[in-house]
């Protein structure tokens, strides 16, 4: 009973064990249990900001973006200069014709890291997409 109490404990503090949990549910086809161990492993204490990519782009896979995007602002309460997930949010509001906040976004993950090859496409994009609409 103390071996079970001592791993109880661990995992409501530790997201690897519902990340992963999530993730093999997606593999397994699973997308409605990788969304709950998603959002259960953005809600423990030793949380990492993949844990909140991942349930945000599985948000935004089923057409939830608003809460993808509240999970990407969760991440960066916690990681507000974490490049990954600034660049994440910024993609997402992209292609969701957010334009002028995914410029906003994608070039602060590129004052944090201008050799970050993802935002440096990213902003191609922006770019090439308002320069067609002007």
């Amino acid at each position: 009973k103390e071996v079970l109490e001592k791993y109880r404990q661990y995992h409501s503090t530790n997201g690897a064990l519902p990340y992963y949990l999530g993730k093999l549910s997606l593999r397994l086809g699973d997308s409605k249990n990788a969304l709950k161990y998603f959002e259960m492993a953005t809600r423990t204490e030793d949380v990492d900001p993949i844990f909140f990519i991942d349930y945000a782009g599985l948000l935004v896979r089923k057409n939830d973006v608003p809460n993808a995007l509240k999970a990407y602002d969760a991440a960066l309460k916690l990681y507000p200069e974490n490049v990954n997930v600034l660049y994440s949010k910024a993609k997402t509001l992209f292609q969701h014709q957010y334009i002028d906040e995914a410029l906003v976004l994608t070039q602060e993950s590129l004052r944090l890291d201008p050799d970050f090859i993802p935002a440096i496409q990213l902003l191609s994009a922006i770019q090439a997409k308002t320069k067609s609409v002007k």
